[in-house]
């Protein structure tokens, strides 16, 4: 492969935010970073919603003057239908941070790992990462493209940010702790210019079967998203539009959001369990974002969360170069921390919504709330790292 080179400080395996995010740090600091990810080009995800505190993120990135002018569509608070039959609004209109932003996805990674390459990482696309050896001697990669060529890549580190698959750290003997089972299933929809959503406002709102989620997009788009635990999903199949459309219908506020609404692609399932890798960092690498611990959407902890644990990733890689023996395992405590303190909110939040005790997603809900009583409490740790979660979510009204 003639773009991959022979040795790199960092190898990051995962180009989404998180793994972007501790490149674009990395390099920034002189340190040499290649990136590798199995899509060719960045996919339609949903989690297209950023509080903003985004903007102190960035601005510590260096990549705040590229997210002004790509055009993403300001934010200005969330709605929520949550624990009554009430609309309950939190705004951002007075607050010091300035508005949240709604986001075109793609652009947003594709400007993230623009402003990385410009830094110098290597940034290589529609890849796939086997380890081969390692940590004693750093590890040694096989990089394989889809047409079977094969390159061999030298790295003192590795950074597993492959999100929910936790592909590398599987297979370093992590295990990834499941505190539920939740999924979801997306699809984004055109909008007419007379559409009645609120545009800058989110809505949440809850159901029998479980919860949505709607914001309008730049380009007059829409995404609309349910939420329920997995089995139930395939219960419901709700691959087709009209069948998506047919269950938004039974939601009182979310469905006059979709009225009049084109779709433009067939729904897409996605997971969206609460977990925790057990060893979220080993000899010789850490695990980031989504890949050491996952959320539930509800907490509002996705994009932004990737983005400061991609950048506590890299303060911690940095601090192992330099012989700090102890950077890795701080890193790993602060990790567990974290997740310590997200199931605290979590089970606050789930306790609320008390208006379906008998539904199965309902009922669920409230026994695990009982048994995250016996995860670890957020008692500090030592040994934690100063990873800073700028946004710890926002509850429903």
């Amino acid at each position: 492969m003639r773009d991959l080179p022979a040795q790199v400080e960092v190898a990051v395996v995962g180009g989404g935010p998180a793994g972007l995010a501790a490149a674009l740090r990395l390099a920034g600091r002189g340190i040499s970073v290649a990136v590798c990810e199995r899509a060719a080009a960045p996919r339609p995800r949903a989690g297209e919603t950023v509080p903003p505190q985004i903007r102190l993120v960035l601005e510590e990135l260096g990549a705040w003057e590229r997210f002004q002018a790509a055009g993403h569509l300001p934010g200005w608070g969330t709605s929520s239908c949550w624990g009554g039959e009430g609309v309950g609004y939190s705004d951002f209109l007075f607050r010091p941070g300035g508005p949240g932003w709604h986001l075109d996805r793609a652009r947003f990674e594709a400007d993230l790992e623009a402003e990385a390459v410009a830094r110098g990482a290597i940034v290589l696309r529609g890849v796939g990462v086997e380890p081969e050896s390692g940590p004693a001697g750093g590890w040694r990669l096989a990089v394989r493209r889809a047409t079977g060529e094969v390159g061999r890549l030298r790295a003192r580190l590795a950074v597993d940010a492959s999100g929910r698959r936790s592909a590398f750290a599987r297979r370093q003997g992590s295990r990834r702790l499941a505190l539920d089972a939740l999924a979801g299933v997306y699809a984004f929809f055109r909008r007419p210019a007379d559409c009645p959503v609120e545009t800058g406002i989110t809505l949440v709102e809850a159901v029998e079967r479980g919860w949505w989620y709607t914001a309008a997009l730049p380009d007059q788009k829409l995404v609309a998203c349910f939420f329920t635990d997995a089995d139930l999903l395939r219960g419901l199949d709700l691959g087709e539009a009209e069948a998506f459309r047919a269950e938004a219908a039974r939601a009182r506020h979310t469905a006059p959001r979709l009225a009049g609404t084109e779709p433009l692609a067939a729904p897409r399932v996605l997971p969206a369990d609460s977990a925790l890798l057990d060893q979220p960092a080993g000899e010789g690498w850490l695990a980031v974002g989504d890949a050491a611990a996952s959320f539930d959407p509800l907490s509002s902890r996705g994009i932004l969360t990737a983005l400061t644990s991609g950048i506590g990733a890299a303060d911690a890689i940095g601090a192992a170069l330099a012989g700090d023996r102890e950077a890795l395992p701080r890193y790993a405590a602060g990790v567990r921390l974290d997740f310590a303190r997200y199931v605290g909110g979590w089970r606050h939040f789930y306790a609320i919504e008390r208006r379906w005790p008998e539904a199965p997603f309902w009922r669920r809900r409230q026994g695990r709330i009982a048994l995250a009583q016996t995860w670890p409490t957020p008692q500090e740790d030592s040994r934690s790292s100063s990873i800073s979660v700028a946004h710890r979510g926002h509850p429903p009204s």
